[in-house]
């Protein structure tokens, strides 16, 4: 399940985390925010959780969460806007985190 965090890009928020809860996704990939609440939400059931990053300040955030794993949204991905450079922030990332990178 792909769970857009913030709360002013999601409407559908409250409804989401319920889903969640319910029905279990074995893995959840949190955009635009926080990931602390799915976190403990999936975390819970044994599920895995995954964050989209932009930043290097963002995935070192990320990580303070107890996420499993970081996907880097990095600059030239589809149009994406990411300030990441992959080859470069990958490696950066590895020697300041323990963290999965995708």
């Amino acid at each position: 399940m792909n769970f857009i965090w913030h709360k002013t890009q999601n409407t559908r928020y409250a409804d989401e985390l319920e889903w969640i809860r319910k029905y279990e996704p074995p893995i959840v990939i949190t955009s635009l925010g926080h990931p602390g609440e799915v976190v403990e939400i999936v975390h819970q059931y044994g599920g895995l959780v995954y964050s989209d990053v932009a930043h290097i300040n963002h995935a070192k955030k990320a990580t303070q969460t107890g996420i499993d794993g970081l996907i880097l949204v990095c600059a030239g991905a589809g149009g994406q806007g990411g300030s990441l450079v992959h080859l470069h922030s990958s490696q950066q990332l590895r020697s300041s985190i323990a963290v999965q990178l995708f």
